[in-house]
């Protein structure tokens, strides 16, 4: 499964080469606000920094679900454009205020608990800023499946989506490990080389999270169609 993944990819990559850089330009120019308000944002009264974080993220959020969808038909063969992204935007705007709403709330408590307790005279402070550093991680572990989860729900929803996503992350563990180590292997290399996250890499982890689920999917589907036929032959 793990060579498929890889292997599909890479060649949605190569198909698409050219839409995918004009998506991922689209999301860093709609992402970049919101980075350069959280290094600058504190300094503001807390009513100014509220609405001003909730409309940065926002558009970070929607700017994701147009990058996520757009990616999804990517694989599925069909014909894709630079104004798809903004067509997946327009229709996907309610779902992804919900998620950015929820996950800018998850992003202030975690940072909040780990600052608290990095102020804490006490030894097991560390250990409690390691716990909420892992939550974190793995939060955001789980967005990279519930992401490629929407587009494949004929109701999507918040809900819905983490349920998905949770019980994939616990029966398909291997793949979903090599997805996460690839993906923090691009973020740290985007850390040296700034072009990295310019042009690709923000689309290339997005095909990369949309090729496991979807992997994943057609696997528990296989399984499934298997099940059904070994009912029917001892009827």
């Amino acid at each position: 499964m793990i060579g498929y993944i890889i292997k599909t990819a890479g060649r949605d990559v190569w198909d698409d080469a050219f839409n995918l850089v004009i998506y991922n330009l689209l999301w860093v120019g709609a992402t970049a606000p919101s980075i350069l308000f959280a290094n600058a944002g504190f300094k503001m009264r807390l009513v100014v920094f509220l609405i001003l974080a909730g409309l940065v993220f926002w558009l970070s959020a929607l700017a994701t679900f147009g990058l996520f969808f757009s990616v999804k038909d990517i694989s599925d063969g069909k014909v894709v454009r630079p104004n798809t992204f903004f067509a997946y935007i327009r229709q996907t705007w309610r779902i992804a205020t919900i998620w950015g709403v929820i996950n800018l709330i998850a992003i202030v408590l975690f940072v909040w608990n780990f600052q608290f307790y990095a102020t804490l005279p006490v030894a097991w402070g560390q250990y409690a800023q390691i716990l909420f550093s892992s939550l974190m991680f793995f939060w955001v572990a789980l967005q990279l499946v519930m992401l490629p989860m929407y587009p494949r729900l004929y109701e999507p929803s918040f809900k819905l989506a983490l349920r998905n996503a949770t019980g994939i992350m616990g029966q398909h563990i291997g793949p979903i490990l090599v997805m996460v180590i690839i993906i923090t292997v691009i973020v740290v290399a985007s850390s040296r080389v700034p072009m990295i996250p310019l042009l690709l890499g923000v689309s290339f982890i997005a095909v990369l999270s949309n090729r496991t689920v979807d992997a994943i999917v057609k696997d528990e589907l296989g399984k499934e169609e298997l099940e059904e036929e070994k009912k029917k032959k001892r009827e």
